[in-house]
């Protein structure tokens, strides 16, 4: 099973990498996107950054994110909201990497 990631955000975001340089959230999900294509689970995800003021998206999932409270940015695993309201590529990683090892550790427990 794939682990579908999106980010969701506007350009002019900006938080800190994990050397403290201050970047534009897309590019720290390109950092993230690079991070993740060099690691074991690389064809088992995809990450996509959504930018809520251009991009298409679905209004309805973006509407009820707003409607909990959540404030931007929002990152979603498999459309679950994982994190909001911050971004780092660490945590991000790090969560990933759990998700799909649970995932592997159900299959072959179910078999």
């Amino acid at each position: 099973m794939k682990l579908l990631i999106e980010v969701y955000g506007v350009t002019d975001l900006e938080f800190e990498d994990e050397f403290k340089n201050i970047l534009p959230i897309e590019e720290l999900c390109n950092k993230l996107d690079k991070k993740l294509s060099s690691s074991y689970i690389k064809n088992k995800v995809e990450l996509n950054f959504i930018n809520v003021l251009k991009d298409p998206y679905d209004e309805a999932k973006v509407k009820d994110i707003l409607s909990q409270g959540y404030h931007l940015p929002w990152t979603l695993f498999n459309g679950e909201i994982m994190f909001y309201n911050g971004f780092s590529i660490s945590m991000i990683y790090k969560e990933a990497l759990r998700e799909m090892s649970y995932k592997v550790v159900n299959r072959n427990i179910k078999k």
